[in-house]
């Protein structure tokens, strides 16, 4: 029985019964550790400090910022300010305030409590108006972690944030091209202009659903089970988002054994200077649009809370891909003191989605728009309460500890087949054929604690980090069932399902890496994972291949090291080496579709990634991160296009062969208009590229069944070259940005199959695309509008043997969108 969240009822049962249970330990270290905080005195530094001005008259409201944590602080009428829990080393204070030049210095923070300091403002030449002030605004939207955070460590790992105030982006429909613009290397399928998922990779790795990445929100896992099904269905719109943090393969020994890395949406917080602020956001756009954003948020004492709702549909560009959609989050964060703070977060997510089917390479050549199929609908369910706890036990020691529920459906009822099979009426019976109904219930629990303790060895300061985790995943599929004949959405059935399987999959995970720093400006971080990892399926399936009775127990050990030269605050050269590990999906025990067939003997996967680069910020003139990647995939599982006798396209999935993956990835930013010492009376223009060159393939493929080797054969899905360059041009409350991605060929399969009948392997053509957004802020108001795809392009991104194709999924052609909002 299911309430009206779509949450099994049975389910609450089971939720109880492993807190009562199983997870009983988590709350009595919650417990003590509370007890234990309550009753000790911690150490701790404080910053003190005068802000005045060349005169020698103090200034109040001068803002105070450490730029290596997020301590934040302002000044009183006498001046001075309190930054509390400070950690030692070198740090960066930023103190701005309208008026003055902004002012930026070091300071060597030590084991004394206090530390006290004055700072000198310099008035500007001369006062205008609010110009000045918009004209000290940081335009850079791509920014990269601090070598700690919290627990974590990122010191000599490739990554980079993107912050989602400062990006010219379609954020309504959340389009990943836009919103991944300055990320070197991202690939996309895009396959509708829905952005109801995100589908990414880097490297030649597969992007369906993102399931090469560790998906976190909020840094907890959001996959459905890492191990057994990755797939994130989960996508938080992104006008929700504050940031998103992309940490490529050197993030497997912190977060998980993936190829790709760590991908973590983080959510708004609500504003900290008034007890309740309020943001709305509507969108309308092409083929009926409508977004609605709205937010609420405030601090109350010691309580921050943020809460947003997100409503949007859409008729789709082609003709039956009809969608809408509900989001919607919770989340509270108590801070009783400058030691602990507890929060609560509960997330929705809910869609329906008519999908117009895929086609064949002749169908699309004659009309890219068309749509073959009426009755086909994907849906996922999903919630994910979750709980965190962050303590400092001292300026040197701290403790998170977070634990979520993941609980959800994905459903489906479609007609699947060949895109020249049309979905007509049978003239004897006057009725459509029966659909297929195939339904997935997911229910996941995750518990990771983590630790990061700084400490003195041989007078040099060190951190080490290391943390444990555990997951109960659980996916009962039913796949295969007789649906009805009718055209909207509905699952019910007519026969019973051919195929029903129970898995599951129990982690336990101990991991930890340590940054050691001989010398002032060098750090070496080895780092160490061990991976336990039970995975059982159980059911009935009428394959000729049962997987039925499949159980598996991995214990993998992986490790890596990082290094890291940082020349200053603002120019690092870094590296980085670290295993990589990917277990056999359910999902590859299976065939996705009747034509296709499973190889008997397959095995996991595993390899490395490593990169060399440098990050590097010239005066904010010049911005760039140039690495070097290569990246080692063994034992690789894939797909390989073949004809049976009968003269159709089928896949075989196998153990496809080692792969490698070898380039650069660049990104380069230029203001010309900040070469001058002034500020630029047009304001400021920054023209910017990231480029990837990315040369993978087959060094070691496997025979196909047809007798052809797949060694040196190109990596599907693999493009040699993905370029996005754009122009910003940002004046007073006025920034608009021109676009072009471009994105080189790649073929759909091992095999590199040219074309087909019915399109579901062949070559993907190569395509470039102009987008163009302009946003306006003036007062609490904002405006965005913007057209995806200015000229119009008629390309697709993908092919697919199944749901929601099978064929070619076309992109978009030319849309518009007009957004209106307002904060107070």
């Amino acid at each position: 029985m299911y309430n009206r969240t779509g949450i099994p009822l049975h389910f609450l049962t089971r939720v109880v019964m492993i807190i009562k249970i199983r997870y009983a330990f988590i709350y009595i270290v919650l417990i003590i550790a509370f007890t234990s905080l309550s009753l000790a005195a911690f150490s701790q530094t404080t910053v003190k400090g005068v802000v005045v001005d060349k005169a020698g008259n103090t200034v109040n409201g001068a803002t105070v910022h450490i730029k290596e944590t997020n301590l934040l602080g302002a000044t009183d009428s006498s001046g001075r300010f309190i930054l509390q829990n400070v950690p030692k080393g070198y740090l960066t204070v930023a103190v701005s305030c309208i008026g003055y030049n902004p002012y930026v210095r070091q300071i060597l923070v030590t084991d004394q409590k206090v530390y006290e300091e004055q700072f000198v403002l310099i008035p500007v030449a001369q006062m205008l108006d609010e110009v000045l002030v918009t004209a000290e605004k940081d335009y850079n939207n791509l920014k990269h972690l601090p070598d700690t955070r919290g627990t974590l460590i990122f010191a000599g790992k490739k990554n980079e944030v993107i912050i989602l105030d400062k990006t010219n982006a379609n954020t309504a429909e959340n389009i990943a091209r836009q919103v991944f613009a300055k990320i070197p290397g991202i690939n996309i399928w895009d396959f509708d202009g829905s952005g109801l998922q995100t589908s990414i990779s880097t490297r030649g790795l597969n992007p369906h659903r993102s399931w090469e990445f560790n998906i976190r929100q909020n840094g907890y896992n959001v996959n459905s089970d890492l191990f057994g099904y990755p797939e994130s269905h989960y996508n938080p719109p992104t006008e929700a988002l504050h940031a998103i943090e992309l940490v490529r393969g050197g993030a497997s020994l912190q977060f998980g054994p993936q190829f790709g890395g760590m991908l973590n949406y983080v959510i708004k917080d609500g504003p900290t200077d008034r007890n309740v602020g309020y943001e709305s956001r509507q969108t309308l756009g092409s083929s009926g649009t409508f977004n609605s954003y709205n937010a609420l948020g405030g601090q109350v004492g010691k309580l921050n809370y943020y809460a947003f709702y997100n409503y949007r549909r859409s008729n789709g560009y082609r003709p039956n891909s009809q969608y809408y959609s509900y989001a919607y989050y919770a989340g509270l964060h108590y801070r009783f003191n400058e030691k602990i703070k507890l929060g609560f977060e509960f997330s929705r997510y809910y869609y329906v989605n008519q999908t117009a089917g895929g086609l064949s390479d002749a169908q699309f050549q004659t009309d890219p728009y068309q749509s073959t199929r009426g009755r086909n609908y994907f849906q996922p369910n999903l919630n994910i309460p979750a709980l965190t706890l962050d303590v400092a036990f001292s300026q040197d020691t701290k403790l998170s500890l977070k634990s979520n529920y993941f609980i959800g459906q994905r459903n489906s009822v479609m007609f699947i087949a060949s895109p020249l099979i049309p979905d007509s009426i049978n003239p004897l019976t006057l009725k459509y054929a029966p659909r297929q109904v195939d339904r997935d219930y997911y229910h996941s629990l995750t518990n990771e604690m983590r630790l990061l303790h700084n400490y003195s060895l041989a007078k040099t300061s060190n951190t080490i980090s290391g943390g444990l985790r555990f997951s109960d995943a659980h996916t009962h599929r039913q796949q295969k069932g007789q649906g009805t004949t009718g055209t909207d959405f509905d699952l019910s059935l007519i026969a019973p399902y051919q195929l029903d399987l129970d898995f599951t999959t129990f982690n336990y995970t101990l991991y930890a890496e340590n940054i050691f720093r001989p010398f002032e400006k060098f750090s070496i971080t080895p780092g160490l994972r061990y991976e336990i990892i039970d995975t059982k399926v159980s059911g009935n399936t009428n394959y000729d291949f049962n997987p039925s009775d499949y159980t598996k127990t991995r214990n993998q050990l992986l490790a890596g090291l990082g290094l890291q030269y940082k020349i200053n605050e603002l120019n690092t050269i870094y590296a980085n080496w670290s295993q990589a590990f990917r277990p056999m999906l359910y999902s590859d025990l299976i065939p996705s579709a009747t034509l296709d067939t499973v190889d008997r003997n397959l095995k996991d996967a595993h390899g490395y990634n490593s990169d060399i680069g440098i990050r590097s910020n010239l005066n904010d003139i010049l911005i760039l991160d140039i690495d070097l990647f290569y990246m080692r995939y063994e034992d690789r599982l894939g797909s390989i296009g073949m004809l049976n006798g009968a003269g159709q396209s089928y896949l075989f999935k196998t153990n496809v062969g080692t792969t490698a993956s070898a380039g650069v990835e660049s990104f380069i930013e230029f203001h010309p208009t900040a070469l001058k010492k002034t500020k630029s009376s047009i304001g400021d223009i920054a023209i910017f590229s990231s480029l990837a060159y990315d040369h993978a393939e087959y060094v070691k493929g496997a025979i196909a069944p047809n007798g052809v080797s797949l060694t040196g054969n190109t990596l599907e899905n693999a493009p040699k070259w993905i370029i996005r360059s754009g122009l910003t041009w940002s004046y007073k409350w006025v920034s608009s940005t021109l676009e072009y991605s471009y994105v080189g060929k790649t073929f759909s399969d091992a095999a590199n199959t040219v074309s087909s009948t019915n399109g579901i392997v062949g070559i993907v053509p190569s395509y470039g695309v102009t987008d163009w957004n302009t946003t306006i802020r003036f007062s609490r108001y904002n405006v965005n509008f913007g057209v995806n795809n200015l000229t119009n392009e008629k390309y697709f991104t993908r092919r697919i043997s199944t749901y929601p194709g099978p064929g070619i999924l076309p992109a978009d052609g030319r849309t518009v969108h007009f957004s209106l909002g307002v904060e107070f």
